[in-house]
């Protein structure tokens, strides 16, 4: 579990500057992130930490930036309902829901 904690605090760490530009959204695998990692935070399972991982590579500095921060900062403090709702508000602003 601590290997787990350390790779989530080391995914948040600051950003080089060639990672801070704007990457583009894989919509096809942030969808099938998404739907796990919902399925995931409904059972409450500590694996969701390594699906945050996989699509922080995708939204961290995408323009959800700012929802998906929200919805890790939910996860960080177990409101995982809260969690649910940026999930699903970040799945229907790309219109994949």
């Amino acid at each position: 579990m601590m290997g787990g904690i350390r790779t989530f605090e080391e995914a948040l760490a600051e950003p080089n500057e060639e990672e801070k530009q704007m990457t583009p959204i894989d919509l096809e695998l942030v969808w099938q992130s998404l739907t796990q990692l919902a399925q995931m935070l409904e059972r409450g399972m500590v694996d969701s930490m390594e699906q945050i991982e996989e699509l922080d590579r995708q939204l961290a500095h995408s323009e959800l930036k700012s929802q998906w921060e929200q919805l890790k900062q939910e996860v960080d403090v177990f409101n995982l309902e809260s969690a649910l709702d940026y999930l699903h508000e970040i799945a229907k602003i790309l219109n994949i829901t």
